[in-house]
Formats: C-alpha cells, sequence, structure tokens
C-alpha cells in the first residue's frame, strides 16, 4: 500500500501503523526508500524523522548510516543559498556604562 499510495496523509498514516506496530518492517521500508524520503510529503518526512531519532536512540552506530540522508532532507527543505551562512555578531559586542 506505501508504494501505490497517492495520498501523502493515508501513506502518513500507514507508515506510521507499520512504525508502531512492526518497527522491523517500518526501518526495511525506510531503507529501501530511503533515497526517495526527500520527495515525500512533509506530514511523511516527520515521521521519518520520528523513527530514524527511535533508531538512533535504541542503536548510535546507525547514525552514520541515516546522517547523509537527513542533511540532504534538510537541504532540500531548507535549501541555503551559497555562502549565506555568516555567524551573528554577538547582541551586546560591548556596552559603555555612563559613569
Amino acid at each position: 500500500m506505501l508504494e501505490t499510495e497517492a495520498d501523502v496523509s493515508c501513506k502518513r498514516n500507514a507508515f506510521l501503523m507499520l512504525f508502531h506496530t512492526a518497527q522491523d518492517r517500518a526501518v526495511a521500508y525506510l531503507g529501501q526508500n530511503l533515497d526517495q524520503v526527500a520527495n515525500w510529503g512533509d506530514i511523511l518526512q516527520l515521521v521519518v524523522l520520528e523513527l530514524i531519532r527511535k533508531i538512533v536512540r535504541s542503536n548510535p552506530y546507525e547514525k552514520s548510516k541515516y546522517i547523509r540522508r537527513l542533511l540532504t532532507l534538510f537541504q532540500v527543505v531548507m535549501p541555503l543559498p551559497l555562502g549565506a551562512y555568516t555567524p551573528h555578531p554577538p547582541l551586546v559586542a560591548g556596552t559603555s556604562a555612563a559613569s
């Protein structure tokens, strides 16, 4: 059903049900479709993030498997133009007290 479902809400609900009832199957499905997560709807991506968080908490060695995909997902969701990162100056760089 997950692969053929076109409605993102239905797909999210199906994946969420799979996540809570058969986590090993949800992980297997995610592993097979990890490259496509960036194209899924945002409500489904949130469930994927929750599953990855749960996986990594229970097995920290799995983090390297998902980190690149997460970074790709964040880049798709919140793209930054090249050179857009500039560190912010401190809010109070220096104050001079009147004497």
